[in-house]
Formats: C-alpha cells, sequence, structure tokens
C-alpha cells in the first residue's frame, strides 16, 4: 500500500500532483496488487492518528511544491505524523523537492537550522 499527499490547495504544486498521479498510474498499470490512496485534503493526514496504525502501509510519498505551504496545511502534526512513520519499521518515505525539506526532521535554510 502506498499513499501519497496530493493537496494542491495544499502545497503540493500542480505539475508534481499531476507527475505522481501518472507515475502510480503506470506502476498499478504493471502491478494491479499495488494499492495507492491519495490523501486530497491536509486535514486527512492531521486527523489521522498515526500513519504507523496502517500495517499494510509501506510507503508515504511527499511530492514537490512549496515546502512552507505544506508546513502549513499539514501542520506538526501531520509532519510528526510523517516522521514517526518514516522511523518505524515498515515505514519508507519518499519525498521530492518542497516535500524533502516538510519530511526531513530538520535541515539548514538560509543561515538557520530549522
Amino acid at each position: 500500500m502506498v499513499a501519497v499527499y496530493s493537496d494542491t490547495n495544499g502545497g503540493v504544486g500542480p505539475g508534481s500532483a499531476k507527475w505522481t498521479q501518472a507515475f502510480f498510474s503506470w506502476w498499478t498499470d504493471l502491478n494491479p496488487e499495488l494499492r495507492v490512496a491519495y490523501i486530497t485534503n491536509a486535514k486527512q493526514l492531521d486527523d489521522c492518528d498515526s500513519l504507523k496504525a496502517y500495517s499494510k502501509l509501506q510507503l508515504w510519498v511527499q511530492p514537490g511544491g512549496n515546502a512552507e505551504e505544506q508546513s502549513a496545511a499539514l501542520g506538526p502534526g501531520g509532519r510528526d505524523n510523517v516522521l514517526d512513520f518514516a522511523a518505524s519499521s515498515h515505514g519508507h518515505v519518499y519525498a521530492t523537492c518542497a516535500g524533502w525539506y516538510y519530511s526531513a526532521g530538520s535541515y539548514w535554510w538560509y543561515g538557520d537550522f530549522i
């Protein structure tokens, strides 16, 4: 099972959302057993107690866009949820561009450690 954050009103770039959906569409055509869930509203992740609770979830995808908007939309609860999932025994996170910044535990940005 793969979960993809795809809220274009929550910081995911329209191009990133389109590319990610096309990629997983291609992949599921090759492997019909693969299940992909698209999180289209940031509140879905924040309301979720824990991604770790979904034992079949193997990969969280955080696409590019605007990291600041993703952070504002998903909030600290959403980010903690992603980081906790990544630290779990079955959790894997694939993040690109702004999604990487959002999913990172911390990073250096223009002279500040965030």
